[in-house]
């Protein structure tokens, strides 16, 4: 072949990785809205408006401090394999148009966007303030969030592609300090999304407190609220379609062999094996099949495989996203019991699962399939278990350094009494009252006014179901006397 025509035709394929690559990114952004769609199915109506404003914010917040700081923090060389430091990354000023480092910084932005989400928009939801819940998604995406990339996919202590080069450039992974060892894998996020996301959220919920009401009424999260499992259900297919893009990027920037179509299956049978534990697990022990489990189930599933998706066969993602729900419905039962208040399960779906999905990848991975994923040393570490105790160490690290910074921000804001959630008549109010929305209270007065005329009859609550007249919600529903025996309402006309 032509030297010229082969030349054009890598630099085509060069550019379309990266056409691809960057469209891939961009479904972070739909993940980020299904997550939004997930807590609008969630919260009480009175607090939806507020969350998808704040879903806006954080993410906007998160592009510019990533664009300005982080990314210079987490690439470059390394300060001691703990923090970037050079000083042309800040605000992208030396990245020269046509290498990685576009496509790397678009990729780890929407990263950091989606494990911004998880804290920020999910476990303190309905009772967080707006401007400490904006200046610490800025604290986790100019310190926090770069120390994490910097460890696992810059030069870092953990990083499988260059750790902490010596003066002769030659990379030191842990824990042998050669090419015998891989250092982290961690394709997609595993930890540095899910489980940091989640721990950052554990620490948030404990320091900021439950929802007014949460535990005194001896009532689980979505039994205080039905939610509408319609919105939920959106929201999870919305982040399902995307998951297959955001794993899929990774691969295209660091593999030269096809893998598209393993990862595809890995994501699949992974979150079909989340989704039949949540099943019957929620069957067996509650007797019923509540729709928000089985879907925050699939969720689990999706966040099982994050790690190991690119280097595992398909019964391999199977077993992950199998034992990943166990993780997720223990860690609810968990929670539940220490009356940690988390309205959308975000610490049980991505903290616990995540640090499942960090040891999965030791427990599942073969050496010939991380070689074929691109990773860089050729060497035992999955056949002789070392890869197992890397996941481990950098699993304890990565919780450690988001737990340790997190609890010391929040902490320290709490002490210098900024307020850190709403006031309690504000949150009885609902969030919403600061965007422009009605106050629930006065919808419900609205609401009384207009059942108290006779001549409007309202039949919108109707519910044949319920024929006990001491069920709590007959104090509230409009329920014709035809089948309310006991009904104060005034007689109406049977309904045609």
């Amino acid at each position: 072949m032509d030297v010229d025509v082969e030349s054009k035709l890598l630099q085509a394929a060069d550019r379309f990785d990266g056409l691809v690559v960057a469209l891939c990114a961009a479904q972070q952004l739909l993940m980020v809205a299904g997550y939004a769609m997930v807590q609008a199915g969630v919260v009480q109506p009175k607090n939806v408006t507020s969350g998808l404003v704040k879903s806006l914010l954080d993410t906007t917040l998160t592009i510019l401090a990533w664009w300005l700081v982080g990314y210079a923090f987490a690439f470059g060389s390394t300060a001691g394999g703990f923090i970037g430091k050079d000083r042309g990354n800040f605000a992208l000023h030396d990245v020269l148009p046509g290498t990685q480092g576009w496509d790397r910084f678009f990729w780890t932005c929407g990263a950091t966007a989606v494990s911004n989400t998880i804290f920020a928009r999910g476990a303190y939801s309905e009772r967080a303030s707006l401007i400490p819940s904006l200046f610490f998604t800025l604290i986790s995406t100019c310190l926090i969030y770069p120390v994490l990339v910097h460890w696992t996919w810059g030069q870092g202590w953990l990083s499988a592609w260059g750790a902490y080069p010596d003066s002769n450039g030659d990379f030191r992974p842990i824990f042998s300090g050669s090419l015998d060892s891989n250092g982290l894998i961690d394709g997609s996020g595993a930890g540095v999304v899910h489980l940091a996301g989640g721990c950052m959220a554990l620490m948030g919920t404990i320091i900021i407190g439950p929802r007014n009401g949460r535990f005194i009424l001896g009532v689980r999260s979505d039994e205080v609220e039905y939610g509408n499992k319609t919105l939920q259900y959106l929201g999870l297919l919305l982040v399902w379609v995307a998951t297959f893009g955001v794993y899929l990027g990774p691969v295209i920037l660091t593999s030269s062999t096809n893998l598209a179509g393993k990862v595809v299956i890995n994501i699949s049978v992974s979150a079909a094996g989340g989704c039949l534990t949540c099943s019957l697990l929620c069957g067996f022990l509650e007797h019923s099949l509540d729709v928000t489990v089985v879907l925050n189930g699939i969720l689990a599933g999706l966040v099982a495989v994050a790690g190991n998706c690119a280097v595992v066969l398909p019964w391999h993602a199977f077993c992950t996203g199998l034992t990943g729900g166990f993780f997720f419905y223990g860690g609810r039962l968990l929670l539940w019991y220490l009356q940690v208040d988390d309205p959308c399960d975000a610490i049980s779906v991505h903290g616990f699962t995540g640090i499942w999905a960090m040891w999965a990848v030791g427990v599942f991975c073969t050496d010939d399939n991380v070689a074929a994923a691109g990773y860089m040393n050729s060497s035992k570490a999955c056949e002789r278990g070392e890869q197992f105790a890397v996941q481990i160490v950098a699993s304890l690290a990565i919780a450690s350094w988001t737990c340790g910074v997190s609890g010391f921000v929040l902490g320290g804001m709490r002490l210098c009494r900024l307020d850190l959630r709403v006031s309690e008549e504000l949150e009885e109010q609902g969030l919403d009252l600061l965007f422009g929305a009605p106050s629930a209270l006065a919808v419900d007065d609205a609401d009384k006014e207009t059942s108290n005329k006779p001549d409007m009859p309202n039949y919108n609550n109707y519910n044949p179901g319920l024929h006990n007249s001491t069920h709590p919600l007959h104090t509230q529903a409009h329920i014709p006397p035809t089948w309310h025996h006991q009904s104060l309402e005034p007689d109406l006309p049977p309904i045609p």
